[in-house]
């Protein structure tokens, strides 16, 4: 519903497509995979070249962009996941969440700019506002909670922050923990 959506599947392989605004799911769709079972509501959300990518919702303006072959994602608010491209099995709710991922999985956003650089590990979990917004390199495992939390990380693994702007001294470490305001501030950067 809308002009232009669902306009790149044509005559390719898809079933049971909900695009609903603007150019939604209205990319060149490639390839002869099936793509299906994707609820897209919003103009220009899942408007890239649709290629074996299942079972996802975007809801929000130009979310899930450039999807293409990932799976069983979520993506609410605008811009939201708006780079991801194969990555599977992502939960991003919040303005311009998950902005940068683009291939990772099994992470979960929820907050304006959670998770939004291009990290390139998944299993990483970031709710409020701002927390893990650097985080650009490898990051597995990481658990931030409260705005800013972990807001300076860019390659690390295995950490945890808990309370507004806590840990925010992690940019590169491992297995750090941070819990209360304030925390791991204003210090010397944690390994």
């Amino acid at each position: 519903i809308g002009n232009l959506a669902g306009d790149g599947m044509s005559t390719l392989a898809n079933i049971d497509n909900v695009f609903v605004g603007h150019s939604a799911g209205g990319g060149d769709w490639s390839g002869n995979t099936l793509s299906a079972y994707n609820v897209a509501i919003g103009n220009y959300s899942m408007g890239g070249a649709m290629d074996d990518a299942n079972w996802n919702i975007g809801i929000g303006n130009g979310v899930l962009a450039a999807l293409t072959a990932g799976d069983n994602n979520v993506a609410v608010g605008g811009a939201a996941g708006d780079a991801l491209t194969s990555g599977t099995d992502n939960i991003l709710i919040g303005k311009d969440a998950g902005g940068a991922i683009t291939t990772v999985g099994d992470c979960i956003a929820i907050g304006h700019y959670a998770l939004d650089a291009a990290v390139t590990s998944g299993d990483n979990v970031a709710l409020g506002n701002y927390a893990m917004t650097a985080a650009n390199g490898s990051c597995t495992g990481n658990t931030a909670l409260g705005h800013q939390s972990m807001t300076n990380l860019t390659t690390g693994d295995y950490n945890v922050s808990v309370g507004m702007n806590a840990g925010m001294d992690i940019t590169t470490g491992d297995r750090n923990i941070a819990i209360g305001y304030n925390t791991v501030n204003n210090s010397a950067a944690m390994t």
